[in-house]
């Protein structure tokens, strides 16, 4: 039995290091009265430490059979936080799923996870920014224990029924992510002082949930824990751990100098002024190795990261860091650099000076570590927040920071586009009280500064715009997606506030697209999907003004944030907009917020760095590495070999062996065709230049037997191997299932998942599992699934799965018009109608899970009728029953929605989608374990 008095050894076995005492002090307190609303840490005290304790009190209470979350989301709107956050999940993870076999308390709580998940693996781990097609399914089971590091934008999409960038067929899992985000969860909303509109969001949240006469026994825990250096709110509501300083450890965090002094820029020279005391600054500081410079915008940025480089002649090295870049590009920067800018005491020492030239990005969650700094004046919250990454372990006695402002920033009247007329007034405080000579700002001084503080100190912190009040009725409309309302509601002011706001797009870059034939771009892109690691998140404005080659305006790196104005005038290069349904090539006009767009590398606007609009040079096509670790695939195109093969005379070669490739295949003569392409494999895993595709190659030539060669739009070779390709396969084509056999495997997981999370009403899942798919028993959809209606007239068994390639539209759409089956008919809805009609189930409940399976009746099923039903013989619960195919019009109309309503009136607005997630789960499962062959 896992014990209060064990959370410090399980802490120090989960992370490699010893805990600190709040964080002692915070387990106890959970453990004995429940989570704080407010967590006032400083910065560099290990706010993301809050996991642990998270993990160890889910543990502790399920033991003692409490129902407890089994969702953990650490939600913060600065990308690359969500990115080291989730490091840290994933080392989590890792430790708890090594630790199973052992017998201390880390492998007890690694074996009550795994209990909890019924599953061999006692926590997942999930990262959600956008742009990737595989962070739908990112909950298989909804008993499994998951953290999910978010974006603001990402999770509270989901949480309010509309989650970001899903396509048109995927609109029916609005319902099951909103559930599982809002039912047995718990939120830790890093930062909170900076989402005031969403902390607002998820209070209202928290009350709507109950609303509905069962619903507090459905939803389970929704825990919302606030965590900030800087809360917006004082008193009893914030919860900050007795003695801090009295830590040795962090004492030197804490009481540190900080001296920092003001300097005042010209406009003009604003960037080139910023360049200047970065080199005076390492001047002052000879010893100084690490020197952060920290601006306020994203094109900013860039043009002091130019400044500073091309001014180096060796001196230092130069690394730029803004969250408009593509994770893999800074995976593999910070893998270069990481181990020279984090907090560990430990560190190696460059032999240059490192400068770091960033953005908002990295104020909060990023364990950086400073020497000195120069920054851009903010206000004073951001600040502050930028100071805790300098001298972040207390190791130098004392440490400079310039904050720098230009003239038109030091006016009264100056309104910034990020921090309002805070940054005016924090701009002319520092300049009173820092000036040249410098004042002292560490954790002890700031909090003094701001209790001294002459009038409200609002004044000086960013702007908070209030979200709107998020209604009942309002929910009414959200809770809607089948189908959405017209007009629909758009969250964002939800999430970010009643504010002009910049929504945004996802931007990926192929090689393969060729700017004279845009017609070919949905075949070539569908030979390997957008996966988000490959994304840039940008807003929306700049990227229509940069396919227009027109002013692109500059912005900050914060979800939401307004931008400065970008040129729309003009004519458009083409892009292509990717959903879960294939690509439409577009203009810039036509694009769409949440879009995730195509481009080829040819309009350049990228490098290793990220975002450049002003860049010509083409970007490195990172799709295969993006897709590896599910899919691994190769695309063979003259544009990828001139990428991936420096030497001129290996390029030439391989194109020659390419264009034989693709002349033999298409005269099917695959024993040359062999030949030449074992060759050029040969060539790329000797001589390309970047490692993924060099193994990758050598994965090919080592598995012969399982890859394949296809030609796709006579543009290149597509060379597909082992991973998920093979996996999708196996799904796609199946097995044959008795529809007798699906429903019974449907109804025992749908049970056990309600038993497991101590819902009251598990009988209604067993009888609906037991019938949510009855309506496959008609004739035609029978005739359908066999492909024939020999055997449906000969009365063979029922089928659920027809074992049928589903990728091969063709053949199914074949099969559909001979068995007569009208386009877009649902069995589900002869499902429900022949329950309520003929085995006479007079739960409501269980009627509204058999119609809404697929995630429809919310609150309306389709209207698609056979206008030649057939009559037939079945089983239902037991009794064989006649009916036919005929279903009547104001059953769709008006017993349908009325039901989905009832629904959500007896169980609230997310109590209704959980219901409906658990059945919608189970099915998804056993058909996934159905599909293997």
């Amino acid at each position: 039995m896992i014990e209060r008095n064990q959370f410090a050894d399980f802490f120090q076995e989960l992370t490699g290091f010893e805990p600190f005492g709040w964080q002692i002090e915070l387990a106890e307190r959970v453990l004995t009265e429940g989570w704080p609303k407010w967590l006032a840490l400083p910065t560099g005290a290990g706010k993301t430490m809050v996991l642990p304790v998270a993990i160890f009190e889910a543990a502790y209470r399920a033991q003692r059979c409490e129902r407890v979350p089994r969702r953990f989301f650490y939600v913060v709107d600065r990308r690359i936080v969500v990115d080291s956050s989730y490091d840290l999940a994933e080392r989590i993870a890792r430790k708890l799923q090594e630790a199973l076999e052992r017998q201390d308390v880390v492998g007890e709580v690694a074996r009550v996870l795994r209990d909890m998940a019924q599953s061999d693996r006692p926590l997942d781990v999930v990262r959600l920014r956008g742009g990737g097609f595989m962070e739908r399914d990112w909950v298989t089971s909804p008993l499994q224990p998951v953290i999910v590091t978010s974006t603001v934008d990402q999770f509270g999409s989901r949480l309010l029924f509309r989650g970001y960038g899903y396509g048109r067929s995927w609109l029916n899992a609005l319902p099951v992510q909103a559930a599982l985000c809002c039912c047995d969860s718990m939120v830790f909303l890093d930062e909170a002082h900076q989402s005031e509109a969403f902390r607002q969001t998820l209070e209202a949240v928290e009350q709507l949930r109950m609303q509905g006469q069962e619903a507090k026994q459905i939803v389970g825990p929704f825990r919302v824990v606030l965590l900030s250096a800087t809360p917006r709110v004082g008193g009893d509501q914030v919860w900050v751990p007795a003695g801090l300083q009295d830590d040795e450890r962090l004492r030197p965090r804490l009481t540190a100098e900080k001296l920092v002094r003001f300097h005042k820029l010209s406009d003009e020279r604003f960037e080139e002024g910023i360049a200047e005391k970065t080199r005076a600054l390492i001047e002052e500081a000879p010893d100084a190795r690490i020197i952060g410079v920290i601006v306020n915008r994203v094109h900013r940025a860039r043009k002091v990261f130019r400044l500073l480089r091309g001014q180096g002649n060796g001196r230092w090295e130069v690394l730029l860091l803004t969250g408009r870049i593509r994770p893999l590009d800074r995976d593999r920067l910070l893998q270069q650099w990481l181990d020279y800018l984090k907090a560990d005491p430990e560190r190696p020492v460059s032999d240059r000076p490192l400068i770091v030239v960033a953005t908002q990005t990295i104020e909060v969650g990023a364990d950086l570590d400073f020497d000195v700094m120069v920054t851009e004046v903010a206000a004073l919250d951001a600040l502050l927040q930028r100071l805790g990454r300098l001298n972040r372990l207390g190791r130098r006695k004392r440490a400079l920071c310039y904050v720098v402002a230009s003239e038109e920033q030091l006016k009264k009247k100056h309104e910034d586009f990020v921090y309002g007329s805070a940054l005016a007034s924090t701009a002319r405080l520092l300049k009173e009280v820092c000036g040249r000579s410098g004042c002292n700002l560490n954790w002890e001084s700031a909090h003094e500064l701001r209790e001294g503080l002459e009038g409200p100190l609002e004044g000086f912190l960013s702007p908070a715009p209030d979200a709107p009040l998020l209604s009942a009725a309002y929910l009414d409309l959200l809770v809607q997606t089948s189908p959405l309302p017209e007009p629909d509601i758009d969250v964002a002011p939800f999430l970010h506030g009643l504010r002009r706001t910049i929504p945004e797009v996802q931007v990926v870059w192929r090689a393969d697209l060729s700017e004279e034939g845009p017609k070919t771009w949905p075949e070539i892109v569908s030979a390997l999907p957008p996966k988000s690691t490959e994304a840039i998140a940008l807003p929306i404005w700049s990227v229509r003004s940069w396919l227009k080659e027109a002013k692109v305006g500059d912005f900050a790196d914060t979800e939401g944030v307004a931008a400065e104005a970008s040129d729309s005038s003009g004519s458009s290069r083409l892009c292509l907009r990717w959903t879960d349904e294939g690509g439409e090539v577009v203009e810039a006009d036509q694009i769409r917020p949440g879009d995730i767009l195509v481009v080829p590398t040819s309009y350049g606007g990228c490098d290793e760095f990220g975002w450049d609009p002003e860049a010509k040079s083409e970007p490195v096509d990172l799709a295969e590495e993006a897709a590896y670790e599910e899919e691994q695939v190769l695309r063979l195109h003259p544009a990828l070999l001139r990428q991936w093969l420096e030497d001129e005379v290996v390029q030439q070669h391989a194109l020659v062996l390419l264009q034989g490739l693709r002349e033999w295949l298409e005269a099917q003569d695959h024993e040359q065709a062999e030949q030449l392409g074992m060759e050029l494999l040969t060539l790329l895993a000797e001589h390309a230049r970047w490692p993924w595709i060099r193994e990758l190659s050598d994965q090919k030539l080592s598995e012969q037997q399982h890859w394949k060669w296809t030609l796709y739009a006579r543009r290149g070779v597509l060379l597909l191997g082992r991973g998920l390709s093979e996996h999708r396969l196996s799904e796609a084509t199946g097995r044959q299932v008795s529809l007798e056999a699906h429903q019974e495997a449907v109804a025992w997981l749908a049970r056990t998942y309600a038993e497991a999370l101590q819902l009251p009403c598990v009988n209604a899942f067993e009888r609906s599992g037991q019938n949510h798919d009855v309506g496959k028993g008609y004739p035609r959809f029978q005739a359908m699934l066999y492909g024939d209606w020999t055997p449906v007239n000969a009365g063979a068994p029922l089928l659920a799965k027809s074992g049928m390639d589903s990728r091969d539209w063709r053949a199914l759409r074949q099969s559909r018009e001979l068995a007569g089956l009208p386009p877009g008919w649902r069995h589900e809805m002869l499902s429900a109608f022949m329950l309520e009609r003929l085995a006479k189930v007079e739960d409501d409940l269980i009627l509204h899970l058999v119609a809404a399976h697929h995630g429809g009746a919310r609150p309306y099923l389709p209207p698609v009728l056979d206008m030649q039903p057939l009559e037939f013989t079945m089983q239902v619960n037991g009794q064989q029953v006649r009916c036919n195919g005929e279903i009547a019009p104001d059953w769709l109309a008006q017993t349908v929605p009325k039901r989905f309503w009832q629904m959500v009136d007896r169980f609230g607005w997310w109590g209704c989608a959980y219901l409906e997630a658990i059945l919608r789960m189970a099915d998804w499962m056993v058909s996934k374990s159905e599909a293997q062959p």
